[in-house]
C-alpha cells in the first residue's frame, strides 16, 4: 500500500505513477491532482485530515482483496501515462489551437 499525503492543489504528484506501476493501492488526500492520476481507483481522505487518512489506510488493511484489486487496476492505468501517450495528448491540444 502507498500513501500520498501531499496537499498541493496545483503541483504534480509524479510519485503516484511509481506507486501505480508497482501495483500498489493508493491512499491519498482528496485533491484534484490526486484524482487526476488515480481516478475512482484511489482511496481518498479529506484533505488535511490526518485522522481520515489513517481511517482510509485502516480500511484497506482490513480488506486486502479490495486493496489487491485496486492495485492491479492502478498498474494497468499507469501504462496509459507513457511518454508516447503524453506526446500525443500535447499534440492534440496544439492542433486544436490552430
Amino acid at each position: 500500500m502507498a500513501v500520498a499525503p501531499k496537499l498541493s492543489a496545483t503541483e504534480g504528484s509524479g510519485k503516484l505513477l511509481t506507486y501505480m506501476a508497482a501495483g500498489l493501492p493508493v491512499v491519498a488526500f482528496d485533491t484534484a491532482v490526486h484524482r487526476e492520476y488515480l481516478g475512482e481507483l484511489g482511496v481518498y481522505a479529506t484533505a488535511g485530515d490526518a485522522g481520515a487518512l489513517a481511517q482510509a489506510l485502516a480500511g484497506l488493511l482490513d480488506d486486502p482483496q479490495t486493496a489487491t484489486i485496486r492495485g492491479q487496476a492502478l498498474r494497468k492505468m499507469a501504462f496509459s501515462h507513457t511518454w508516447e501517450y503524453t506526446a500525443i495528448s500535447i499534440e492534440t491540444v496544439y492542433q486544436g489551437l490552430q
